[in-house]
């Protein structure tokens, strides 16, 4: 058997591969995108770290990093004051920048696409509460609220 033909063979294999693939995510259409804020992306992942919570934090990932950013920044500038209670001022005042800066980031809405997201669904009694590991309402029946 000459080289050429022992290479098509895996090769073709592959193209196969390749071509089904496309037509199957060509006939299943693309995902639909989903819009909300980071908890919710989160929260429609499985737990644990995944690619669906990997997906979330680079969706993300950038409000996040630019409060830790300027937390970093002004806490340099608080180290510069020695110690004493005007350092302990200046860290305060840091932390609640801090806080302010990741309250806003919280409600900040993007457009995300991940893998192995589900959206919450609302549950049909009050006494119910979404469970994203079983991907269902649990907690008691309607007769069981109260």
């Amino acid at each position: 058997m000459c080289k050429l033909a022992r290479l098509w063979l895996p090769m073709r294999r592959l193209l196969f591969v390749a071509v089904a693939v496309a037509a199957t995510t060509a006939a299943a259409g693309p995902a639909a995108a989903q819009t909300g804020t980071f908890a919710r992306c989160v929260g429609g992942c499985p737990p644990g770290i995944n690619p669906c919570t990997n997906c979330c934090d680079a969706a993300f990932g950038d409000l996040y990093g630019a409060c830790l950013d300027r937390w970093a920044r002004c806490k340099s500038g608080c180290d510069g004051l020695g110690t004493g209670a005007a350092r302990d001022r200046c860290r305060t005042a840091c932390a609640r920048a801090d806080a302010q800066c990741r309250a806003g980031a919280r409600k900040v809405e993007r457009s995300f696409d991940c893998p192995g997201f589900v959206p919450e669904e609302p549950c049909p009694y009050d006494c119910q509460l979404w469970d994203r590991t079983t991907r269902s309402c649990i907690g008691p029946a309607a007769d069981g609220c109260k």
